[in-house]
C-alpha cells in the first residue's frame, strides 16, 4: 500500500509482509492459528513491532495488530508527534495518566496529536501513516507539565490544575501556559538550537513585565483558595525563577530538542 507523499522530517513506517500456509486436504476446518506472542513495546492487541525505539528517538514504538489493518503509537519520547494518514478518522488515545490527560484536554479537540506520555490507536495500517513532531505543542507540554510542577510546590494546587473543570486553579494554569506561548515567537528554532528551556524561561518570565497579569493574579487566588499559609503564597514572577536549574526540566528539554533536532535538522538559526 502506498503511504502519503513525503513531508520534511517525517518518518515513513514500512508494513511487514505476512506469509499464508496453504493447507492441504483437510475435511474439517483447520484449529485457529495461536495468538501471536506480543514483541517488546507492544500489546496482546498489537503484537508486531513495525517501527522500534531508536537510538536517536528512543521512546517511540510503533506496532501493528497481527492482521496488519491498525496502527499503535507508543510515544514515551519528550515530544509531541502528530499522525498523518491516509484517513481522516483521526487517533484514539488510551487511558493517559494526569498529567498528559490535562494537557491533552487543552488541545482544542485537535485529533491527531499524540503528547508525551500517550499511546495512540490509529485505524490505518502502517503503511497508510506518518508521524511527525510539533514543535509548538512540544513547547506547549514542556510548559503545561513545568507549570503544574511549579505551582505544586509547597502542597499548591497543582491536583485542582490538572482537573478538567474551570477551577482558580485550572484557569491560572490555562492562561499563564498561553501567556508562555505567546512570547515563544519560534518554536521550531527553540527546539532545533537546543535552547527551549531557556526559551519558556524567559517567555514565562516576559508575562509579568508590563504589570500585574491575568496569569499572576489567578496564580495567587489559587493558592489562597488551597488555604497556603501567607509565606506560601509567593507570586507568579518568583516561583518561576530558577527554572533553568531545574533538573527534570532540563533532562527533558533536553530530550525535546535532541528528537526535533533528528527530524528537522534545517530549522536550526
Amino acid at each position: 500500500m502506498a503511504g502519503l507523499p513525503r513531508r520534511r522530517g517525517a518518518i515513513g513506517i514500512a508494513v511487514l509482509a505476512i506469509c499464508a500456509t496453504a493447507v492441504v486436504g483437510a475435511l474439517l476446518a483447520p484449529p485457529p492459528p495461536p495468538a501471536m506472542e506480543a514483541a517488546e513495546g507492544c500489546t496482546e492487541d498489537f503484537p508486531r513491532l513495525v517501527l522500534p525505539g531508536r537510538a536517536e528517538l528512543e521512546g517511540l514504538v510503533v506496532c501493528s495488530d497481527a492482521a496488519g489493518t491498525s496502527t499503535l503509537v507508543r510515544n514515551d519520547t519528550a515530544a509531541v508527534w502528530v499522525v498523518e494518514s491516509d484517513s481522516r478518522s483521526g487517533v484514539h488515545l488510551l487511558p493517559l495518566d494526569e498529567h498528559t490527560r490535562s494537557f491533552a484536554g487543552l488541545l482544542d479537540g485537535s485529533g491527531s496529536s499524540v503528547p508525551a506520555g500517550a499511546v495512540a490507536v490509529v485505524p490505518q495500517p502502517p503503511a497508510g501513516v506518518r508521524l511527525h513532531i510539533d514543535a509548538r505543542l512540544t513547547m506547549a507540554q514542556l510548559a503545561h507539565d513545568q507549570l503544574v510542577a511549579t505551582l505544586g510546590r509547597k502542597d499548591g494546587p497543582a491536583l485542582a490544575a490538572l482537573r478538567p473543570e474551570p477551577t482558580v486553579a485550572r484557569r491560572a494554569l490555562v492562561e499563564c501556559l498561553a501567556g508562555t506561548l505567546r512570547n515563544v515567537p519560534s518554536p521550531g528554532c527553540a527546539l532545533a538550537d537546543g535552547r527551549p528551556l531557556e526559551v519558556l524561561a524567559a517567555a514565562a518570565a516576559a508575562i509579568e513585565a508590563d504589570g500585574r497579569s491575568l496569569c499572576g493574579v489567578l496564580w495567587l487566588e489559587a493558592k489562597a483558595n488551597a488555604n497556603l499559609p501567607s509565606v506560601d503564597q509567593t507570586a507568579f514572577v518568583a516561583d518561576i525563577v530558577g527554572w533553568e536549574r531545574n533538573a527534570g526540566f532540563t533532562a527533558r528539554a533536553d530530550a525535546a530538542a535532541a528528537a526535533y533536532l533528528q527530524m528537522q535538522p534545517e530549522d536550526r538559526s
